[in-house]
């Protein structure tokens, strides 16, 4: 149940993500990079808004929605939050990797494979518990964020035309 209120506004992300996709495609391979940037610019700024309000009110009144959905039986951990704050990092960083992919930008994949393969062997290794794994989560998409930030600088923080 957690786990499923948590990928609230990852399923929002990829909504918008697969609108996102077709429409800077073809943009871009029309030669206007200029509508590419906006719809990329528009799309990142839903995804972060409608992200962080539900991982917001996620995080703050866990029980209260669980009990709404489910039922009184389930009760919520509060790690939720930390959880649901790590599918935003990754919604955010999806929106961040379909953009390049469709202006054909590829230099991110061997760093997301190398991410995933970390993440994987962390928890193998090291999770104990269910907290364990949120945690690698967390932070592993945390530096995935970061790194396509980085990666997508003048895309992000560049004027928007």
């Amino acid at each position: 149940a957690a786990s499923m209120l948590a990928k609230i506004a990852f399923g929002i992300a990829f909504g918008i993500a697969g609108v996102m996709f077709p429409k800077i495609v073809e943009d871009y391979s029309n030669g206007n990079e200029r509508a590419a940037h906006l719809i990329f610019r528009h799309s990142l700024e839903m995804v972060i808004g409608s992200g962080t309000l539900i991982t917001l009110i996620i995080a703050v009144f866990p029980n209260s929605i669980g009990h709404l959905i489910f039922g009184k039986e389930y009760i919520i951990p509060t790690l939720l939050g930390v959880y649901a704050l790590a599918l935003l990092f990754l919604s955010v960083a999806s929106v961040y990797a379909l953009y390049d992919l469709a202006i054909k930008k590829y230099l991110f994949i061997p760093f997301l494979l190398l991410a995933v393969i970390i993440e994987i062997i962390a928890i193998m290794t090291f999770a104990v518990d269910i907290a364990d794994i949120i945690w690698t989560l967390f932070i592993i998409n945390s530096f995935i964020l970061l790194f396509m930030v980085c990666y997508n600088w003048k895309d992000t923080f560049k004027k928007a035309y």
